[in-house]
């Protein structure tokens, strides 16, 4: 989009804020038929109604959860305009409007933080979104830094979880579908006392056939599995009084998100070529069988106690993620040109945070808080392969995170039906690496280089400043500024055998985002209609490139992303509940004027960017399998930053046909996707293409509700994507395959 079309996004975006009221005008009272549910969220810390939030919240109640299947992180990005939300075995790597981390390097943070129940969680893992105890799931669009702190640059996706019931309750699920997969859930709660409630939710998954097979060894390839739980123990201490503790445990096995494929056109640094083996779309030609294991484990406390005039609320939260030893092949290719056997990596983090809110219903909302956070990041790599000659390269590394901060927002009515919205956070980080690496020669000594040892802080101050007028109880319109902050960090994945100087720690990258929308209902609450334009000045943001020796971390300087949002609800007839987004987007890099190009192409192929915008030697090999000798740095500014899509729409229906035989549930969804680059360099080679993705289902309930059969088809139609596509030191480029149809039935009790 141009700056001409965005302005006068916004101005219509102003515009349209008159238009639901003009339309209330003509909706008769009495109307029949339901109306939208309320939507209770927590974006502000507090519960609110959506609608009177001025702030750009998606939010996925449990019953659009549950009818639409939602079960693995990519069916949420299809439901949220601007959200890319790539998985693997070691975590998530979340993009909101254009803005993310592309490392997945344990201790890299995303910019967009995961939450659970108020906890942060610096690493997530997927196996949170297969629970069946979900009640909730917002995300808040663009920078948090004031409530929600570091590492919000981008926005915020918080789950929330069932809290125990004192009525006793039970459900079930058992799942089977194509790719032999078998998969299950159970949820319970009851009461043990009068004043103690406990609930447990289990689920388990195995995918015993892959999407495709390797083609060397002859074994399935992409299949996954994994089993864990969540449980919660609620103790009401006295009426103003509470106690929440929660437990959680997660393991998965896959070599699923792992980029191991190359892209047709390109070829490995061994001289293999994709194309040539004729491989299809799931399959992979690696002389080993990739495996990723990963545990993730927590423990987390919140207290609360009512004083009357403000709320405390204590929470304190501990997490371990590990991820076992990899296997795996870093080039794609049947020869063993680069690999690695022992590849284990993994964090703790504990966090406590204090909160002070004013009390329920009170005129002037206000919060005050403190937040701290201990980190500790590790890596111990073994890397091997011809690459090495009959050497290996070993890193062992470790990095360590502490981190305080200080936060207040306070509401108040400056003018009838206008509010004023204030907040400011300061926080500190303190980073600190020690890492070592060593050649380990087949015979002899050693050698050893390091070690490495640094350590800096990183300050900020970020803060929030809007205003919300209610033009009547349905129509809300808000205008604000909000500052984001990502802390500086240590890229210890490049520290290999060679490495004589620690590279700095790349800058912290901070966003200024100024955004205008409105929130309204009409036609009796059965219509509801929200947008936000916005405009982000995005500084230093943090990008991983690629060098002949392996990836690092460096800043941008600059980038611009403007864009409007759309979301509708409405229930249109009775029974039927309509939802549909519009997402329009345009990111580009303002100032990056030395971004580090390297490609391994074939001879002779096309270049795949604008050599007159770059400097240096041509870096491409003259005969496949060659090693090149240097690389290109390149004047990106103007392109599109990675995983934006510059537009994207998703449509979901929802339809109950009630029968004496029991009720059917129909649902059915699209989700489209325009391209983007998965580079910096705007390259074609690793460019997403379009993709329109279709799922649905039908359940029959029985009568009471105590069984249920439902079926299901997730991407119907086959679109063939990429969850994640690289360019890297062993292979032209690579990809990771999207999931492909996939279809089954599930069997549910009620009890």
């Amino acid at each position: 989009m141009t700056k001409r079309t965005i302005h006068r996004t916004i101005l219509v975006c102003a515009s349209l804020i008159a238009m639901p009221a003009m339309a209330q005008g003509t909706t008769e009272a009495g109307q029949e038929g339901a109306s939208l549910a309320d939507i209770v969220v927590t974006a502000q810390r507090r519960s609110e109604n959506l609608q009177n939030v001025p702030i750009s919240v998606t939010a996925i109640t449990s019953e659009q959860a549950i009818k639409l299947g939602i079960t693995q992180p990519d069916v949420i990005a299809q439901m949220v305009p601007g959200l890319q939300l790539n998985h693997s075995a070691w975590g998530l790597t979340p993009f909101l409007r254009g803005v993310g981390t592309n490392s997945v390097a344990i201790g890299n943070e995303p910019a967009v933080a995961l939450f659970v129940d108020d906890v942060y969680l610096p690493t997530g893992s997927a196996g949170v979104f297969q629970l069946n105890s979900i009640s909730s799931i917002e995300v808040l669009k663009g920078p948090q830094g004031t409530l929600f702190g570091r590492n919000a640059t981008g926005g915020v996706i918080h789950i929330r979880t069932r809290d125990p019931s004192f009525d006793p309750s039970a459900t079930a699920t058992a799942s089977y579908g194509n790719y032999d997969t078998i998969s299950g859930q159970l949820y319970g709660s009851t009461g043990l006392t009068d004043t103690v409630a406990i609930n447990f939710a289990l689920q388990g998954i195995d995918q015993r056939k892959g999407w495709g097979v390797n083609g060397t060894t002859g074994n399935e390839a992409n299949s996954m599995s994994g089993w864990g739980g969540r449980t919660k123990l609620l103790w009401n201490m006295g009426e103003e009084t509470s106690l929440l503790v929660a437990g959680s445990y997660d393991r998965r096995s896959s070599d699923q998100g792992q980029p191991g494929r190359s892209i047709a056109g390109t070829f490995t640094r061994d001289g293999y070529s994709a194309d040539a083996a004729g491989l299809g779309f799931y399959d992979v030609m690696s002389n080993l069988d990739t495996v990723q294991k990963s545990t993730t484990r927590s423990l987390s406390g919140k207290l609360t106690h009512d004083f009357g005039s403000a709320r405390l609320v204590l929470i304190s939260a501990f997490s371990k993620t590990v991820v076992d030893p990899v296997v795996s092949d870093s080039d794609g290719s049947p020869s063993p040109f680069f690999q690695t056997r022992e590849f284990a990596m993994g964090g703790r983090t504990f966090t406590q945070e204090v909160q002070l809110l004013s009390p329920e219903g009170s005129a002037v909302k206000w919060i005050l808080g403190a937040f701290y956070l201990h980190d500790r990041s590790f890596m111990d790599a073994t890397y091997e392969g011809q690459a090495f000659g009959t050497s290996k390269s070993h890193t062992d590394a470790v990095q360590r995170t502490n981190s305080i901060a200080g936060f207040g927002q306070v509401t108040t009515e400056i003018l009838p039906r206008t509010n004023l919205t204030l907040g400011l956070r300061y926080t500190s980080d303190r980073r600190s690496l020690d890492a070592v690496a060593r050649l380990l020669p087949a015979t002899g000594a050693a050698v050893t280089f390091g070690p490495f040892e640094d350590a800096k802080t990183f300050n900020s101050v970020t803060g929030r400043a809007s205003i919300d007028h209610h033009f009547s109880d349905d129509l809300m319109g808000h205008i604000a500024y909000n500052r984001g902050f990502k802390s500086g960090i240590y890229n210890f994945t490049g520290i290999v055998a060679g490495t004589t100087t620690l590279p700095p720690p790349v800058n912290p990258e901070t966003l200024d985002a100024y955004t205008i929308g409105f929130k309204s209902e009409f036609l009796n609450r059965r219509l509801r209609v929200n947008a936000e334009a916005f405009l982000y000045e995005y500084s230093d943001l943090q990008v991983q490139i690629v060098l002949p020796t392996g990836t690092t971390l460096t800043n941008a300087s600059k980038a611009t992303i403007k864009g409007i949002d759309f979301e509708i609800s409405a229930i249109p007839v009775r029974n039927l509940t309509v939802s549909a987004s519009i997402g329009l987007l345009d990111g580009r890099y303002k100032d990056f004027r030395n971004a580090p190009s390297f490609f391994l192409l074939p001879p002779n192929a096309p270049t795949p960017y604008d050599p007159a915008r770059c400097s240096g030697p041509n870096p491409y090999p003259a005969v496949q399998g060659s090693a090149p000798a240097t690389q290109r740095s390149c004047d990106v500014s103007g392109n599109r930053l990675i995983q934006a899509p510059p537009f994207s729409s998703n449509l979901q229906l929802l339809y109950t046909l009630p029968t004496d035989l029991g009720d059917f549930d129909l649902s059915a969804s699209w989700a489209h996707g325009g391209n983007y680059e998965y580079d910096v360099f705007s390259s074609p080679l690793t460019r997403q293409p379009r993709t329109d993705i279709v799922n649905g289902s039908v359940q029959w309930t029985a009568p009471g509700g105590t069984f249920n059969v439902r079926l299901w088809a997730n991407n119907l139609t086959g679109e063939k994507y990429y969850t994640i596509a690289t360019t890297g030191s062993t292979a032209g480029a690579k990809y990771a395959a999207a999931a492909p149809r996939t279809y089954g039935v599930t069997l549910g009790a009620n009890f």
